[in-house]
Order: structure tokens, then C-alpha cells, then sequence
């Protein structure tokens, strides 16, 4: 599975530095807390997708979680990118449920209730990377290439940061709003981070970590055999088979290989770097 390492970003350690200073220290224990399990919905669904991650850099308002391969299904990424903010609403609905069923309960859970779900609707935004702007990219996907979705996100991106410094600005003048600020700022440094790091990470096929016991699906391309690895890793999926028949330029079969084949190459790569 490779190493798995944990991050700070500069701006979290500044606003967790700043909360702690000001004395609300049980606040940023708490919304650290609701973080985690924001992040650890993402890994658990991620995981039983058929994909890990290896890295997490933990961000005043989210994590950037990833590996070195894009290697993902657009609806896979859909379904890893909602797990989070879903866990947080559903934290919310049995928070509140409790306050129904045992009032006392209110007083200990209502910053819980109030990180959860700030956190939740705040990753919902359509910015990348964002869990909103992770599933508008995959929308995106259907008629767009990838490149030129990250270009609209990050346009996006700009637009949202410079709102937020807006009502930052605004906000000086009835009562300052740091949190408005901390927003401004994340998402305009966002606008300028590195796309190839922000994936989820496939370290194994499920389709060969276990016996077949039913008919699936084989999927097959016809491709040139001086095709880069990367540009055949984005056709596998976990829901099927995958064959890449390789022919030469007078396109005869030169040979086959298997989805495994090539995953095995990649790691060994990586084992070797």
C-alpha cells in the first residue's frame, strides 16, 4: 500500500495557532474532531472502491487527500467526493435527533452540530478542490476534457475568493469576520495548486484480489503499442475486466496485456523510485 503521510498545510497551522491563542481551543479541538471524520468517510469509501490514499494534507476547511496515479472512475470520484459532507449531515440529523429525545444533550453537542455542518456546506461550494468542485469536474467530464475542466474550476475558484474578500471587507465594518478571510485565502492559493497530486491512489484490483464466482463484464481496447502506460491506466475500473491489445503500425496484434499486468508495472516503478 505504500507510506501513508499526514500534512499541515501553512494557512491550518496559522488559523489552529490563532484559535488556540484566543482561547477557543475547545472549538478547534472539536472542528479538528469533525475533520477527521470528514476525511475518514472519503478513505472508507474510497477503500471500498478498490482505491487507497497515500497522502492527506489537512486544510482549515477540508483535507487534500491523494496519490501519484490517476487512476479513477469519474463516478467513483463522484461517490468518494459526497462521502464526506454526507457524514457530516448525518452527524447533524442524530445530533438534532437527540436534542428531541434527551434535551440535555444540546449543550454538549451544539458546536459539534455547528462544525459539522459548516463544514459540510463549505466543501459543498463548486470549487475545486473542493468535494463540490470535485463532482462538478466529473459532470464536467461528460463533454469537456480534464484539463480544460481544472481551467473553469480555478476561474471559479477566483470568482468565490474574490466574494469572500468582498464580505470580509464588508464584514470590518459591522464586526471583522476572520472566517470570511480564511476562506479568501484558501481558495485563491487553492487556485494555484498542483492538479496531478490531487487523486485517489489504486493499489489493487478488486476484480483479482478475489475468485470469480460469477460472470463479469471484459472490456477491451485496441491500442497503439507505443502508448504511454498513463494514458491506458485511465481506462481501467474495478467494475470489470480490462484487455489492451496492442498492435504495430499496420495494426497487426503484437501482443495482450491484462489490467494487472500493467498495475504490477506501476508499482514496481514506484518500489524502484
Amino acid at each position: 500500500m505504500g507510506k501513508f503521510t499526514i500534512k499541515l498545510s501553512p494557512l491550518f497551522i496559522i488559523v489552529a495557532f490563532v484559535l488556540i491563542y484566543f482561547g477557543w481551543l475547545e472549538q478547534f479541538v472539536i472542528y479538528f474532531v469533525v475533520l477527521v471524520l470528514h476525511e475518514y468517510a472519503h478513505y472508507f469509501v474510497a477503500k471500498k472502491l478498490g482505491y487507497v490514499l497515500n497522502k492527506v494534507v489537512f486544510m482549515p476547511y477540508g483535507a487534500g487527500l491523494g496519490g501519484n496515479n490517476q487512476i479513477i472512475n469519474p463516478k467513483h470520484e463522484i461517490l468518494i467526493a459526497l462521502a464526506g459532507p454526507l457524514l457530516n449531515l448525518i452527524l447533524c440529523v442524530v445530533c438534532v435527533s437527540l436534542w428531541w429525545l434527551f434535551p440535555l444533550t444540546y449543550s454538549y453537542t451544539e458546536l459539534f452540530v455547528f462544525s459539522n455542518l459548516a463544514l459540510a456546506i463549505f466543501n459543498l461550494i463548486p470549487v475545486f478542490p473542493l468535494d463540490g468542485g470535485r463532482v462538478l469536474v466529473c459532470v464536467f467530464l461528460n463533454k469537456l476534457k480534464r484539463v480544460l475542466a481544472y481551467k473553469i474550476m480555478k476561474i471559479t475558484g477566483f470568482i468565490f475568493s474574490f466574494i469572500f474578500g468582498v464580505l470580509f471587507v464588508i464584514s470590518v465594518f459591522y464586526g471583522i469576520n476572520l472566517t470570511f478571510f480564511f476562506i479568501c485565502v484558501f481558495l485563491f492559493t487553492s487556485c494555484f495548486g498542483n492538479d496531478a497530486n490531487i487523486y485517489y491512489e489504486r493499489t489493487y484490483v478488486e476484480n483479482f484480489s478475489k475468485k470469480v464466482s460469477k460472470p463479469m463484464l471484459v472490456k477491451s481496447y485496441v491500442i497503439n503499442k507505443n502508448t504511454p502506460i498513463y494514458k491506458m491506466i485511465k481506462h481501467i475500473n474495478s467494475s470489470n475486466f480490462t484487455l489492451f491489445y496492442l498492435i504495430d503500425d499496420n495494426n497487426k496484434i503484437v501482443k495482450v496485456v491484462t489490467e494487472s499486468e500493467i498495475l504490477n508495472k506501476i508499482n514496481g516503478i514506484k518500489k524502484q523510485n
